[in-house]
């Protein structure tokens, strides 16, 4: 595990409901953990990445959450599909341990 970059990610929806709302953003930090005499790790950056992804289903987006994330249909215009940005992730993220906050929500 010592060897492995860490990768920090999460993710923006539409909603507050997994299932129902869908992702429009995920962004994601990738970092080495360089070892430190006497001390723990410091974490050294490799990269950094976001995605925004285009919505299908505007329609059921909760209004509060759009606002939140900063949606807006300009910004959002040319963003690939998710499976596009989810290829993209996956070869980013390829032998990374995987980090996050409310990493439930997030997998959902």
């Amino acid at each position: 595990m010592k060897d492995r970059i860490l990768a920090f990610i999460d993710t923006e929806t539409t909603g507050f409901d997994p299932v129902e709302n869908e992702m429009i953003e995920i962004g994601g930090l990738l970092a080495r953990p360089v070892p430190m005499p006497g001390r723990g790790p410091r974490l050294e950056v490799v990269e950094e990445f976001e995605f925004k992804i285009k919505p299908e289903r505007l329609e059921t987006a909760n209004p509060e959450a759009l606002r939140i994330n900063g949606y807006n249909d300009a910004d959002w215009l040319f963003a690939p599909a998710l499976p596009e940005v989810m290829k993209q992730v996956q070869i980013k993220t390829a032998g990374c341990i995987m980090v996050g906050q409310n990493v439930a929500f997030d997998w959902a």
